[in-house]
């Protein structure tokens, strides 16, 4: 999807490698092994490949690298009817397609361009760098669902997404995955979660607007730090006082 980020604090960064097991196409699922043992399989083929102990989480095997990321294997079965399942050691077999989710994504940014794909780049690092407890799935299903594009302008279109997102949450808090099995992310936030989340977003389209009608260079350099740090190199324009706009986040490839 082009749209991981390196962590901010040198915290670990996530490469999904899903293993798709075969031989079973034709079987019931009756017969496929449980989850608990495909698990077992896995970390037994992958558990000296680092000097770090692999973590068996609920939805895959991670394995840790010292530089800096880890490698989650979650593992699944295809049927004959092409429906994906996950291994799932709490919940067994469970309908999920990450392909489907990446195709889904794909087509957002065939209809809507490229801009949509920097928004997400944006706000993940908004996220990273607020710490805010948002997941990234999440974070790409709630900009695809209400982003607003303006040509060239991706301060713009940052500043009337985020506005969106606001008053969908406002309305209904959740974010529902486009793909099987179409379960809403938010269900296991807890209200301080949701709350901080909600906090987070309404500063960040509250600083999005000043940094737009601002007039004062360095003011709108404040406020760009205090959303993103000095991630990115935005593009300001220091003689903006002399126009009708700023220039913050040209889409000149520059700005991400």
């Amino acid at each position: 999807m082009n749209t991981t980020l390196m962590q901010l604090d040198d915290s670990e960064y996530d490469i999904d490698l899903g293993i798709y097991l075969t031989g079973y196409e034709t079987k019931s699922m009756l017969d496929y092994p449980s989850p608990d043992t495909v698990h077992g399989w896995i970390n037994k083929a992958t558990e000296n490949e680092t000097s770090s102990k692999n973590i068996n989480k609920m939805t895959c095997v991670r394995v840790t690298y010292k530089k800096g990321y880890h490698v989650d294997l979650p593992s699944y079965i295809k049927t004959a009817n092409d429906d994906i399942y996950l291994a799932h050691t709490r919940d067994g077999w469970t309908p999920s397609d990450p392909v489907k989710f990446t195709n889904w994504f794909k087509e957002k940014v065939s209809n809507n361009g490229e801009q949509i794909r920097r928004i997400v780049k944006y706000v993940k690092a908004w996220k990273d760098y607020r710490k805010m407890p948002l997941a990234s799935i999440a974070v790409t299903i709630l900009v695809c669902n209400n982003f607003v594009s303006f040509q060239n302008e991706d301060y713009k279109s940052l500043y009337e997404t985020i506005r969106k997102i606001n008053k969908s949450l406002n309305m209904d808090f959740s974010c529902y995955k486009p793909v099987e099995p179409y379960e809403n992310i938010f269900d296991d936030y807890s209200d301080t979660r949701k709350e901080t989340i909600i906090n987070g977003l309404k500063d960040f389209e509250n600083k999005m607007f000043e940094i737009i009608n601002s007039t004062e260079y360095e003011k709108q350099k404040r406020n760009l730090n205090k959303l993103f740090g000095d991630r990115f190199k935005f593009e300001l324009n220091e003689e903006f006082e002399k126009t009708d706009r700023p220039g913050v986040l040209k889409s000149d490839g520059r700005s991400a």
